[in-house]
């Protein structure tokens, strides 16, 4: 609903005539379109269009592909790109370019086109990756609001636990949202993130699950994340397949990167990225560009949870370079550790905290990663410091059982 609202004000005010709606595959973005346009309807005098570039192979076959969508045949009097210019010229009219991702320059050049010589269409298009251009009003997509609380007596009123009960209800009519299932509807909410893909394809399996077993596979395995109804986009059929084609997408250098980037937990700065992986800063924004990374505005990026596992299994397609890039994830966190740890007694204290706290979840997987590899000289180097930091924050069981665990 708030972005349905968003999207209607955008498209009420005359300066914004190319809306991208960009997020990861399964978020939502077709259906959203769609959905704007048969709310917006009113505004268009010559009507809403949706053009699926699906099959669409290269840029120069987009014109005939708004030619099939708005039903127009082209006159054979010049080139396709010439004709469909022509015939939009004078209309009022929004058309909605469904994933542009696959053939973005040439796309995109052409849809700068289209609004140059037909000042009355607007375009909404969806795509994996922003279009980078000055014309563009970027719309960015994440998953559906679930509660985070395990006991949350609101739980039911969140946008994703209402898709995933709406859903799971169609097929089977004894799943109700009530106090047994919510907590772990709730927890199948936290474990996809809200995609609302990843909900779907979850509630398929209330016809042979309890919702509680449901939670606990996906939290296990996420190749459950799949479906063989016949009514859904075969590209859509599963969590895996939606990455598969981001996948493909990307360039080598991204290919190499991500996979890597999989190894952080809760997040990671450009900073740590360049000195544990060697990224490049330019690939770091190109892969946010392709919605394959959040930027949350902090100097922090986080990576969806789904994705990461998925481009964790890329790594171990490589195993030869895990274990040296374990090695400087774990000496990055834990030198970091004890870098700011004599801070933790003095005037910046609090802050020196709050900023060790946001890399709790990597000093965590450092740690282990350091036992894992018996690197005894790392461990002996920041054991203390972790320690001091551990108590510092009220985590001392957790640090007296990190510790005992390695003697």
């Amino acid at each position: 609903e708030t972005e349905l609202a968003q999207l209607a004000a955008r498209l009420a005010t005359p300066a914004y005539r190319l809306v991208t709606l960009v997020g990861p595959g399964g978020i939502g973005k077709t259906r959203l379109a769609l959905e704007v346009a048969r709310a917006n309807l009113h505004q268009y005098p010559d009507g809403a269009f949706f053009v699926s570039l699906n099959g669409v192979t290269a840029a120069s076959e987009i014109p005939n592909a708004i030619a099939e969508a708005m039903q127009l045949p082209f006159s054979g009097e010049g080139s396709p790109a010439s004709e469909i210019l022509r015939l939009l010229q004078h209309k009022q009219l929004l058309l909605i370019i469904d994933n542009l991702e696959h053939i973005m320059e040439a796309g995109t050049a052409l849809l700068l086109k289209i609004l140059q010589a037909a000042p009355r269409v607007v375009l909404l298009v969806t795509s994996r990756e922003r279009l980078n251009v000055q014309a563009e009003d970027l719309f960015r997509l994440k998953g559906l609001p679930y509660p985070t609380e395990p006991e949350d007596t609101t739980a039911g009123q969140f946008p994703a636990v209402r898709l995933f009960g709406d859903r799971a209800h169609r097929l089977n009519k004894q799943v109700l949202l009530n106090e047994e299932t919510l907590p772990h509807v709730g927890r199948i909410c936290q474990l996809v993130e809200g995609l609302p893909l990843g909900l779907e394809l979850a509630a398929t399996w209330v016809r042979d699950f309890t919702v509680a077993q449901i939670a606990d596979a996906i939290a296990q395995n996420i190749a459950l994340l799949q479906t063989d109804l016949k009514d859904v986009d075969p590209r859509h059929q599963s969590i895996e397949g939606v990455f598969e084609y981001s996948w493909r997408l990307l360039s080598s250098e991204e290919q190499r990167l991500l996979p890597l980037l999989s190894l952080f937990r809760g997040g990671f700065t450009a900073e740590a990225a360049t000195q544990v992986m060697q990224a490049s800063p330019v690939v770091i924004r190109r892969l946010r560009y392709k919605s394959l990374l959040q930027h949350e505005g902090n100097g922090r990026y986080t990576i969806h949870e789904l994705v990461r596992q998925l481009a964790e299994k890329h790594l171990r397609h490589t195993p030869e370079i895990i274990p040296a890039a374990r090695q400087a994830y774990a000496a990055y966190y834990l030198e970091l550790v004890t870098e700011k740890s004599p801070l933790l007694n003095g005037p910046e204290a609090a802050q020196t905290a709050a900023g060790l706290r946001q890399e709790l979840d990597n000093i965590r997987e450092a740690w282990q990663t350091a036992v894992t590899q018996a690197d005894q000289a790392l461990i002996a180097q920041s054991a203390d410091s972790l320690v001091e930091f551990f108590v510092h924050i009220g985590l001392n069981y957790e640090i007296e059982k990190r510790i005992s665990d390695t003697v």
